[in-house]
């Protein structure tokens, strides 16, 4: 009786001892599991640069950057000036993706667009043709016989500098397809908005379909 109770006194402590040590290894070998509650960040920040050409995103380098998955904007601008003339256009337009993927992407666009020039010339009169005049008979004895004809010149005018300025203010919206990855790397773009063109800000100058395209290195 005393050794049985012995042995179960000893398997009791084996047991306290081995058993504490199996589960924690037991523990250490399971995967660790993260909090699925906590949320993950995701990259959505994307910016470019590069060229576009366009009636409403207008012309010139560009900067783009996208604000979230779907919506982000452009503006372009470029100026050209010499003694003779200045030519200012500036441009912005957003953007809503409403598909892509990797490499493709279709989205919306709106935007508007300056474009302004101002140009002077200097005109020059026109050379006039000389005006012939008879001469008085100097001969008496032959009443038939007179003097040449005597051209009369007028004088030529002072050159003239004439300035024409003209805005146009281009607004619409329409479609567009992009070709590339907006994470990196070059991306194509091909748009086709509805432009409404205003001139000098008080007279309508055309509503067309225009195609617009751009060239962006994305980073």
């Amino acid at each position: 009786m005393k050794k049985t109770n012995k042995l179960i006194v000893l398997i009791t402590m084996l047991s306290a001892i081995t058993l504490p040590s199996f589960a924690l290894e037991e523990t250490a070998n399971q995967p660790e599991i993260k909090n699925s509650n906590k949320p993950i960040k995701i990259e959505t920040d994307y910016k470019g640069l590069g060229i576009s050409g366009g009636a409403i995103s207008g012309v010139g380098f560009s900067y783009r950057q996208f604000f979230s998955e779907k919506y982000g904007f452009k503006t372009s601008a470029v100026i050209y000036f010499d003694d003779n003339q200045t030519i200012f256009d500036i441009g912005i337009q957003g953007m809503r993706e409403f598909s892509s993927n990797d490499w493709l992407r279709f989205y919306a666009i709106g935007g508007l667009s300056d474009f302004s020039f101002k140009r002077t010339s200097i005109i020059y009169p026109a050379i006039p043709a000389p005006v012939e005049t008879k001469a008085p008979v100097t001969n008496t004895t032959s009443p038939d016989t007179q003097a040449s004809p005597t051209p009369v010149t007028k004088t030529l005018g002072e050159p003239v500098r004439e300035t024409v300025s003209d805005t146009y203010l281009n607004f619409g919206a329409g479609i567009g397809i992009e070709i590339g990855r907006k994470e990196q790397g070059l991306s194509l773009a091909l748009e086709l908005p509805l432009v409404v063109s205003i001139k000098n800000f008080n007279k309508l100058n055309f509503i067309y379909p225009i195609p617009q395209i751009s060239l962006i290195y994305n980073f």
